[in-house]
């Protein structure tokens, strides 16, 4: 389908015995090109909705074997798909699997990419772009229309820093508040060592009150 052209991989970590992954989907995009091949407007609401996908997270071992196993961590059990004849419709994810540990995006349909991840003796760390800043100041109508798109107990601003401390377990929130500033709307990079993480964040928003950009190191003895 049309959505699944405008899936990018976002950031990759060996950890726990395997690998992680996860995605990156640029807002707004799957939109424009439903509307080039189906016409219609691509910010309305059926679009949006339609067309939306927050972060999803896998994990996979046994690579090198002919069967290996891949695990949907977060995501959507169900995914809304087009078709001119019946137009959307819910149908099952491609791994046909519910997600082991929660929806897609850390349970908040802001989270759009899978930015950066790293690996201490504490964890897997994972950081994302939080696209809600930037919605909310520049298309409020946009904003509401993501937001419905699923359940969201968590509606804060600023990039999400997980951790996962195994994958036996869901990942904890380090912050959802851009670590601190919640014009950070993406933890962009990391440098892990064993006992210490190193953020570079993404914020192009220096020019408002609460911009600005910073280094910041998470941990350490």
């Amino acid at each position: 389908q049309l959505t699944a052209r405008t899936y990018l991989g976002g950031a990759v970590a060996s950890f726990d015995g395997h690998l992680v992954w996860g995605t990156m989907h640029a807002p707004v995009v799957a939109g424009i090109l439903h509307s080039f091949q189906y016409g219609g407007n691509p910010l309305s609401d059926e679009v949006v909705q339609g067309t939306h996908r927050p972060t999803a997270l896998f994990s996979a071992k046994r690579l090198e074997s002919a069967h290996p196993r891949i695990r949907v961590l977060y995501g959507s059990a169900r995914l809304p798909v087009y078709a001119p004849e019946t137009g959307w419709q819910l149908a099952p994810n491609n791994a046909h699997q519910e997600p082991k540990f929660g929806p897609a995006g850390f349970g908040n349909p802001f989270n759009l990419y899978t930015w950066s991840m790293g690996v201490t003796d504490r964890g897997l760390y994972v950081g994302t772009q939080d696209f809600r800043y930037v919605a909310s100041g520049l298309l409020p109508s946009l904003a509401e229309q993501i937001a419905g798109t699923q359940a969201m107990p968590d509606a804060a601003r600023g990039a999400d820093l997980m951790r996962f401390g195994s994958l036996q377990s869901p990942a904890v929130a380090v912050s959802r508040t851009g670590v601190g500033n919640v014009a950070n709307y993406g933890i962009r990079t990391m440098v892990a060592e064993p006992d210490r993480l190193y953020l570079g964040t993404a914020n192009p928003m220096n020019l408002l009150p609460e911009g600005g950009w910073e280094l910041r190191r998470i941990g350490g003895r």
